[in-house]
């Protein structure tokens, strides 16, 4: 069964907070499956996790989600206490859409490299899920060292909330499909998507997974 989602508007034009609001409030209305919000940080947005909990405040039903966040601009651990709060807040309607990220401005202005954001991102992806347990994280790594007691509440969904990677190139597709619980093909359109799609289906079944 197909399921449709819609952006919320909080880019690229004047703020307008009710029409924002609003528009989330008609979405779970009119029966859309989901709302979502993108990430830049050098960009004239807002931005997507305290807007995230607004959204949750104001509906009931529609799932919530990022597409796509900049995970690899962010401290893993204070990522995963922001979105269990979120998971929490909507309860249980959260959806963790992720890329590695590809535009220069953004690493400049969070002070990170570039390079090795693909460890990054896989390394923030398994402490997430370790963090969302509720449990202490205990993880050595090439990107992250980290050893602390329990730093979030359990998140409502369980085991976690689900993880979709993005990205164009192979690689990223590649991770998804291994480490994602789904795949979000960006704004490329539907021709794009056709294609990523068949690259998905062929390399889950390379793995040996269900697509």
């Amino acid at each position: 069964m197909m399921k449709i989602g819609i952006c919320v508007p909080h880019y690229g034009r004047p703020i307008e907070v009710g029409r924002i609001l609003d528009v989330v409030r008609r979405a779970e209305e009119r029966g859309l499956d989901s709302v979502w919000v993108l990430d830049r940080l050098v960009y004239d947005s807002l931005a997507p996790l305290p807007l995230l909990a607004a959204t949750a405040a104001v509906t009931r039903r529609v799932r919530i989600g990022t597409s796509i966040l900049l995970a690899t601009l962010w401290s893993p651990l204070l990522l995963a206490k922001e979105l269990a709060t979120i998971d929490q807040l909507s309860e249980g309607r959260l959806i963790v859409g992720m890329a590695v990220g590809g535009r220069e401005p953004d690493f400049r202005a969070s002070g990170v490299p570039m390079r090795a954001r693909g460890r990054r991102l896989e390394e923030t992806v398994a402490l997430l899920r370790q963090a969302w347990t509720g449990a202490p994280v205990d993880h050595d790594g090439r990107a992250f060292e980290v050893h602390v007691p329990a730093v979030c509440p359990r998140t409502v969904q369980r085991p976690t909330p689900p993880v979709w990677l993005g990205g164009f190139a192979e690689e990223a597709i590649r991770r998804a499909v291994r480490l994602g619980d789904g795949y979000s093909a960006g704004g490329r359109g539907p021709g794009y998507a056709r294609s990523a799609v068949a690259l998905v289906r062929r390399m889950a079944a390379e793995a040996g997974r269900d697509p």
